[in-house]
């Protein structure tokens, strides 16, 4: 039988809310209603009776709870979790991986764990602006800045 718990992703990162407070009792009274496997709360997602199948990939689960620290970090496993799927089918394409846009690169430590990068002849390139004009249209980010 499955445990329902671990068969729930559910965190509290939503982002764009006029009132946290409001939304959020919105998503407890939604989340009340529904079955208790296959709910996924978080990173403006909300879903009832999916298949998190990501949650019993221990490589995926392993490399994510090494690498993610923040609840943020957490929230965004859905879209990980495709990204390493895309990922790994990308292993067996000739040329390298490259990220735009990495910040403190996360996500390039869970692929590679994930896909066993080390032990591929590929390379895997980070790219960020780390120092932004003001003038600049960007999402300022905590650790932005020269030292990251």
């Amino acid at each position: 039988m499955l445990d329902p718990a671990k068969h729930n992703h559910i965190t509290s990162a939503f982002y764009g809310m006029l009132d946290h407070n409001i939304f959020f009792h919105g998503v407890q009274s939604a989340m009340n209603q529904v079955s208790s496997t296959g709910l996924f709360v978080g990173d403006n997602l909300f879903t009832i009776g999916r298949n998190l199948s990501f949650i019993d990939d221990k490589k995926f689960m392993t490399a994510f709870e090494t690498h993610t620290e923040t609840e943020i970090e957490k929230s965004v496993i859905w879209r990980t979790y495709i990204l390493a799927w895309a990922a790994k089918r990308a292993m067996k394409l000739p040329g390298d991986f490259a990220e735009c846009g990495c910040y403190r690169g996360i996500t390039a430590r869970i692929l590679c764990d994930y896909l066993d990068f080390a032990k591929s002849d590929k390379s895997f390139y980070l790219y960020d602006l780390f120092e932004h004009d003001d003038a600049m249209n960007h999402h300022s980010m905590p650790a932005h800045s020269a030292s990251l």
